[in-house]
């Protein structure tokens, strides 16, 4: 499978309690009602009517394309920038109210301006019309793995030429809150990525380099010894020291990876969070955006993640330092 390694050189994310990329790392709050400022985020018109998830989606693109970002998009054939994107809920609220306005009354009834959004990968429309953007565009849809199964879907596009600079990312709103009990992923993060040559030739500040592969485990039954053997023997088989994030639920195949991780990683280089099953796909992508934006030693990360189906993705990330941050030191 042809694959390739993706430079990041820009970052954006919009979420609950994070101003600026170095903030992702906090632990996530609570969503509160007021936390996203439309008139801030996204000034002008045009907006309102925008479902929340879309609106998560505009906002970190934009932050994402800020300054040396934009102009390599503005400097690309539109045909060759793509834009993927996971997401398990975005339009899971939006959706469900469009099924009740038709069951309690008619079709006709339904919101012009909300109709365009009755498929998922609708969304990600509205972000390529609002940046001209008219190359590959892709939304990725499963819970947990889909922000770095995107990842994943971006480094092959690279790779076989189907587009010269991404946006590649995550995007969840909280669902309609009968659907389970717990936190849910709210917001989204977008990293803007390109090749490793591309993003020498011109210069650009690299946060750092990141790749993805995926692997399952069968749900009723999980053995992750040597599906994570072989998933992560590469990486533990040198004598770089590898930290790992893992995001992962209570469900047995959550437990089974976490078990694995706990005998297998040092306890100084394994980081657990836990969430519930179907609560999006967002926080792996967050810890990228925050790892990314505030390397620490060791060099290299793995960001794992689990779903409750027994799909397995992991984004294996080396960051840079920030040259420009006197305060930022990597040391091994």
């Amino acid at each position: 499978m042809n694959t390739a390694t993706l430079a990041v050189t820009a970052l954006g994310i919009v979420a609950p309690g994070v101003a600026s990329p170095a903030a992702s790392l906090r632990p996530a709050p609570e969503p509160c009602a007021d936390w996203f400022d439309l008139a801030t985020a996204l000034p002008g018109r045009g907006y309102k009517k925008v479902p929340e998830a879309g609106q998560y989606l505009l906002a970190a693109a934009r932050a994402a394309l800020a300054a040396d970002a934009g102009a390599a998009v503005t400097a690309t054939d539109p045909d060759r920038v793509g834009i993927v994107v996971g997401t398990n809920n975005a339009g899971a609220e939006t959706l469900e109210a469009m099924d009740r306005t038709i069951i309690d009354g008619a079709a006709d009834e339904l919101s012009p301006a909300r109709t365009p959004y009755m498929a998922m990968s609708l969304f990600v429309s509205r972000l390529s019309m609002e940046h001209r953007i008219t190359g590959l565009s892709l939304t990725v849809n499963s819970p947990a793995t889909a922000g770095i199964d995107a990842i994943g879907v971006a480094a092959r596009a690279l790779a076989v030429g189907r587009a010269a600079v991404l946006l590649v990312g995550a995007v969840e709103a909280a669902p309609p809150q009968h659907r389970f009990a717990g936190p849910a992923d709210c917001g989204a993060a977008l990293l803007f990525c390109e090749s490793v040559d591309a993003a020498a030739a011109r210069g650009a500040r690299v946060h750092g380099y990141c790749s993805a592969r995926s692997a399952f485990l069968d749900p009723a039954a999980p053995d992750a010894a040597p599906v994570l053997e072989q998933l992560l023997g590469e990486a533990f088989s040198g004598p770089e020291a590898v930290a790992v994030d893992a995001i992962l639920d209570d469900s047995p195949v959550g437990v089974a990876v976490a078990q694995w991780l706990s005998a297998h990683v040092g306890a100084d280089l394994l980081t657990l969070t836990r969430t519930v099953p179907d609560a999006g796909c967002l926080t792996p992508i967050r810890l990228l955006v925050g790892r990314l934006a505030t390397p620490t030693a060791p060099r290299r990360r793995l960001v794992l993640t689990a779903a409750v189906h027994g799909n397995l993705a992991l984004a294996d990330l080396t960051t840079e330092p920030d040259h420009n941050d006197p305060k930022t030191v990597i040391t091994q």
